[in-house]
């Protein structure tokens, strides 16, 4: 007659064999799960990366930037002088490298810096002499005059590694940015002491820094780029004011503000973060090179799933997950490339799901960058305007009575005007002229609050060089 030992041997084999039959049924769900959503998702990315070739856009990194010769190229003289502005005295692009400026540059920056010290018309006389010397001096000269001869030529590829996707070292930007904070003051300083000519063709070098910097192909080099190029334009606005532009040297500048093209640079930049950045991401984690605790916490109850819970999560669904966050990262970088590049206002996105973790910390705010592409373009279009002016004035002896008499002799096609199809605010003065743009205010998420995109800007200028403008 079987004993009680007996009867809890069979129980005990009953309960771990029916366990490892539970065991055995879940895994096999976890498996199948993992295999449809593999399949299913995989081929979502699949269908998204034709849509990319269909589309003609670049799937490599070597497809971003078109071949640079290296006569065309500007990036080498601006290592050259940035190593000269700094204190490394290896390259630009070492992991040594500090971006840090020599010290007599660095007393110049902060001069510009000082509140309400922007404009050196405000600073005492022997704070203009002093920063001159310095910015007159051989050692800026050498530097200035490889800045001059970049410019002029029409292509600028640095020679950056990206094999290291997020960690790419773009030490130049900081000094690319200084470099024009000193130049456009240089140009300034040069007018106030009377060398119209030389101030004009400063300005001329300031107007191009911001395009060639603009050409590497990432977000940041971007935003750099136009803050450059609203510095440049500034400058030149606060020339133009105090009558400091002589005449035959408006041609040179008209040229150099219908180069200042910002959206096309800003459309490769698409490619550029997706193809060096965010494929590289991706693929780091689907190969394993970055942890996967990533999509561990992409439900809204993750953590109620505990330890065996979030594991299980994570080895099954992690793989299919990556590959649904990347196709939905692709289509939706690519539609903002679409808006961008088209000049769309961009419109109301649907939410992104929760398990798209990837793709809402790699995606760019398309509302942000419209915004600064906005600001820069009618900010560039204000000063082709006011340069338009002056050369009529100086062809006939007097401003126009409207814009529509500086095309096309003057100007091929005028400006569409700003983005809430606001055209651009022109008036005849007496001894002058005011050109403005209204500002573009964007509704927020509260109805009481408005964010101004673009300030109102307003061109005035003397009917003659050397006398200041309204």
């Amino acid at each position: 007659m079987p004993g009680i030992s007996d009867f809890k041997r069979w129980a005990w084999r009953t309960i771990t064999g029916r366990a490892g039959i539970v065991a055995l049924c879940l895994l096999f769900v976890l498996v199948m799960i993992h295999v449809v959503l593999g399949l299913v998702w995989g081929r979502d990315l699949r269908a998204a990366q034709a849509r990319l070739v269909e589309a003609g856009l670049p799937t490599a990194p070597g497809q971003v930037s078109p071949t640079c010769l290296e006569v065309d190229n500007a990036a080498p003289l601006y290592v050259k002088a940035f190593v000269l502005m700094t204190l490394d005295s290896g390259k630009v692009f070492s992991s040594s490298s500090s971006g840090k400026l020599n010290p007599a540059l660095n007393h110049v920056i902060d001069l510009i810096a000082r509140p309400l010290c922007s404009d050196p018309s405000a600073w005492t006389q022997a704070e203009r002499d002093d920063t001159l010397a310095v910015l007159e001096s051989a050692d800026f000269t050498r530097i200035r005059l490889l800045i001059d001869e970049a410019v002029t030529r029409p292509r600028c590829c640095f020679d950056l590694d990206y094999g290291t996707g997020p960690d790419t070292r773009l030490p130049h930007i900081i000094v690319a940015r200084e470099s024009a904070r000193l130049l456009a003051c240089r140009a300034r300083l040069l007018g106030l002491a009377g060398r119209l000519r030389d101030s004009a063709d400063a300005h001329r070098v300031v107007l191009g820094l911001g395009r060639q910097q603009c050409e590497t192909p990432v977000f940041i080099c971007q935003l750099v780029g136009l803050a450059m190029d609203a510095l440049a334009i500034e400058s030149l606005h606060q020339s133009f004011n105090a009558g400091l532009v002589p005449d035959e040297s408006l041609p040179a500048l008209a040229t150099a503000c219908e180069a200042m093209d910002a959206r096309t640079n800003m459309v490769r930049a698409f490619d550029g973060e997706r193809l060096l950045f965010g494929e590289w991401v991706f693929d780091a984690l689907a190969n394993g090179r970055m942890g996967s605790d990533l999509y561990g916490t992409s439900l809204d109850d993750a953590s109620r799933l505990g330890f065996i819970g979030g594991w299980l999560y994570r080895s099954f669904l992690g793989a299919p997950l990556v590959a649904k966050d990347h196709a939905i990262y692709l289509d939706r970088i690519v539609e903002m490339r679409r808006q961008i590049e088209q000049a769309e206002k961009p419109g109301k996105w649907v939410p992104l799901p929760s398990y798209a973790r990837l793709t809402s910390m790699l995606l760019p705010s398309a509302d942000m960058l419209a915004a600064a592409l906005e600001r820069h373009r009618v900010t560039v279009d204000l000063a082709r305007l006011a340069v338009a002016l002056r050369r009529a004035h100086a062809r006939d002896g007097s401003y126009p009575d409207a814009l529509s008499a500086l095309s096309p002799s003057l100007l091929a096609t005028l400006p569409a005007g700003t983005l809430n199809h606001q055209p651009y605010t022109y008036r005849r003065l007496a001894n002058g002229f005011a050109l403005s743009a209204e500002p573009v205010v964007e509704a927020t998420a509260k109805p009481d609050k408005k964010q101004r995109l673009i300030d109102a800007w307003t061109w005035s200028a003397g009917s003659e060089p050397g006398k200041p403008g309204l």
